[in-house]
Parts: structure tokens; sequence; C-alpha cells
């Protein structure tokens, strides 16, 4: 009888060690094999008319130069930042000024503000709109009554890129402006920071 019970108590070790023999490297495999693509999809922030205000866009960035993206009736628009840009240090409000757009926005790292108008009140929201941030690609993508863009930041240098496909039945001229955020010479006692 004792035999027995010694032979019964091995039983569950075989299971097991028959378990990770044979199914553990089927269900590894199975894990290998995960669609990344569509899980971190799941989480894309999808906007189905043009946010109300600047501090509502989407964010893209490497993370050291990044931009905010939304739009105006007529135009895309970008608030350019970097996470080194002080303009008198790094207590960028209280004494040293404060730091905030019209609205009261925090703009600490903003560099300048790009504006690309399109020729025409393509993001009304009184049509088709759809701004998607794809988590996956790393891009902005807005589609607006046949006018589609998308913009990324590459990820190892400071570059923004944006392309647009203007499927309008009269494409419209594109106009780009760039402003600077701050006067061209901010002084704060011995320290200087200017644009070169």
């Amino acid at each position: 009888m004792k035999e027995h019970q010694q032979k019964s108590a091995y039983l569950p070790i075989l299971i097991v060690l028959l378990w990770i023999v044979v199914a553990a490297p089927a269900i590894a495999a199975g894990l290998v094999d995960v669609d990344y693509k569509a899980l971190v999809s799941r989480s894309d922030l999808v906007y189905l008319q043009p946010a109300s205000r600047r501090g509502h866009g989407h964010p893209i960035g490497n993370g050291v130069m990044g931009t905010q993206v939304w739009t105006t009736d007529n135009s895309l628009e970008f608030q350019v930042n970097r996470t080194d840009l002080f303009a008198a240090n790094n207590e960028h409000s209280g004494k040293y000024g404060d730091w905030r757009d019209e609205n009261g926005t925090d703009i600490c790292g903003a560099c300048a503000r790009i504006s690309v108008g399109v020729g025409g009140p393509v993001f009304r929201g009184d049509g088709e709109f759809r701004q998607c941030l794809n988590i996956y690609d790393a891009r902005d993508v807005i589609q607006a009554n046949n006018f589609n863009a998308q913009i990324f930041v590459a990820s190892n240098r400071d570059l923004m890129v944006l392309q647009i496909d203007d499927q309008r039945e009269e494409p419209k001229p594109i106009r780009i402006k760039l402003y600077m955020w701050e006067p061209p010479v901010i002084e704060n006692g011995p320290h200087t920071a200017s644009y070169m």
C-alpha cells in the first residue's frame, strides 16, 4: 500500500513536468504572436469634433521636442515645445514672470507657434471631422471634408513632419506662419536668453 501511495505521489509531479515540456512552449508561442498594433491601438485618442481650445489638442513628441496639435476653422495649429527651454530659469512663474498665454495655459518650454492655413473653413466641425492620435505609430491624423493631414515627430532628432493630402474639389493654397512665442531677447539679471 505504501508503495502505491508513493507512486501516486509522483503522479502530480509527472503531470506538471509533462505540462512544462509540452503545453508551456505552446502557450509561450501564442504569447509571442500577440498583435501589438491592435493591442496598443485600443488606447488611441479620437476626436469626432475639433478641440474647443488649444490646451485640448493632441500632444505628440519624442521626449525632448514635441507639439500640441489642434485646429481652428481654417488652419492646423502647433505649439512647438522643448523640455530644456527656460526663458529665465526653471522657475517660470512668480518673480521671473508669468509664462502663460491669453487663456491662462502654462507655456513654459514653448518655442514657437506654427499656423498652417488651409484656405477655407475645413475644420469647422459642421461636416466630416476626425482627429486620431495613433499611439502605436506615434502620429496624429486629421481628416475633415476631403482634407487629410498626418503629423509626427522624429524619434531621434528635432524634426516635425507634416503631410497634407488636399482632396477638395478645388484645392486651396497652403500658407504657413511661424510665430516666435516670446521676445527675441529676454534678460533677467545676469542671464540672457536669446534666439540665434
